[in-house]
């Protein structure tokens, strides 16, 4: 859309009247460009020995490059004891005794668009 400074009155195509001096918009919008969300941590997160604190921060980019924030989610369970912030913030201690292995999904998403990874940690005893 562009934009023109009047320097005199001017009707609009609704009947209203734009002063002169004033910024008015014509033209058409253009069109809005699809955000594209990418996971870029990588997918094997290692083994965690129970009962120690464990921390990791996810990351993404937007393409384009926007100011929105990605809001974090996980589909799945995580290891008892650790927890995953909606800013992608995995941390906690393990149960003492949740020794396994566990396949989870994290999903990052900024507005419409998202993107998912399947992750596994190793809780270790």
């Amino acid at each position: 859309m562009m934009r023109q400074l009047l320097r005199m009155g001017r009707r609009d195509p609704f009947g209203r009247i734009s002063r002169p001096g004033e910024w008015v918009s014509f033209g058409r919008a253009a069109a809005a460009v699809p955000v594209v969300v990418d996971i870029t941590s990588p997918a094997d997160m290692g083994t965690i020995p129970e009962a120690q604190f464990y921390s990791f921060q996810f990351q993404a980019t937007l393409t384009p490059a926007q100011p929105e924030p990605v809001a974090w989610s996980v589909i799945g369970s995580l290891p008892p004891g650790l927890t995953l912030s909606v800013y992608g913030y995995l941390s906690g201690i393990p149960d003492i005794g949740s020794a396994a292995v566990y396949p989870f999904t994290v999903r990052a998403e900024s507005g419409a668009a998202f993107d998912q990874q399947a992750q596994t940690i190793e809780v270790t005893p």
